[in-house]
């Protein structure tokens, strides 16, 4: 289902038209965000190994070369995301980033560490092993043990986010490496092709089952602040239009 059908959702239950209302598009689909965090946060928090792939985003995120991390000192070159994460969900403490895997898939491990790490990770390298690291800027840095992670150009993200719509931009689509690109390093980048559809048209990343119990609940909170207009005519019968 998509965003776009689950706010007109809404507006059915509330048998009124968005146009005519003071109850907006933009209104209810902040509240449906708002609503999917806390479900993903209550259902899955007890047991985050469980979340289910419909509620998970997979982001391809091009990469580029630095010499540091913000806050941290460290030793030799980093490989970081061009563009900052969206904001995720963090599930129980945890980062909001579930995995992260090479995009041209070749068979090679990235373990997730907290940013912390970084600098013992470059100072004690273990060949053929990759790490990454979210860093308070919100970029994914890579470090490998021999220094493979040079060699990458783009990296996927898979994660859940408090905004869907913002992440859609990113998710895997046409992704290739474009020469005439280059990030604020001078290395050239990965470009995405553009989304195929806005993002109300994109499948919600949630549970359908999920999804109905957001519904009725957003529906049954919003009927409560809708004034009806007032019975003038003093009778016995509803007169209100």
């Amino acid at each position: 289902m998509t965003k776009r059908e689950i706010i007109y959702s809404v507006f059915e239950k509330l048998k009124i038209r968005s146009d005519d209302s003071d109850i907006s598009g933009e209104y209810v689909s902040t509240l449906i965000d708002t609503a999917r965090s806390m479900a993903i946060k209550q259902i899955y928090g007890p047991k985050p190994w469980n979340i289910p792939i419909e509620t998970k985003q997979e982001l391809c995120l091009s990469l580029e070369t630095v010499k540091s991390i913000d806050g941290l000192e460290t030793f030799g070159t980093i490989s970081r995301t061009t563009v900052r994460l969206p904001k995720g969900i963090s599930i129980k403490g945890g980062e909001s980033v579930l995995a992260v895997k090479l995009y041209d898939k070749i068979s090679i491990p990235i373990n997730i560490v907290p940013i912390e790490r970084i600098p013992f990770v470059l100072e004690s390298p273990i060949p053929n092993m990759m790490y990454a690291a979210m860093g308070v800027d919100r970029r994914v840095y890579i470090v490998g043990g021999i220094e493979s992670h040079k060699m990458l150009g783009a990296i996927k993200v898979d994660g859940i986010y408090e905004s869907p719509d913002e992440a859609q931009a990113y998710q895997c689509r046409d992704f290739n490496l474009n020469v005439n690109a280059k990030s604020k390093s001078g290395d050239s980048v990965y470009v995405m092709e553009s989304p195929a559809a806005e993002p109300w048209d994109e499948e919600y990343p949630l549970e359908l089952a999920i999804v109905e119990n957001i519904i009725n609940d957003i529906s049954s909170k919003l009927a409560q602040t809708i004034q009806l207009p007032e019975d003038d005519l003093n009778n016995a019968n509803d007169d209100r239009q």
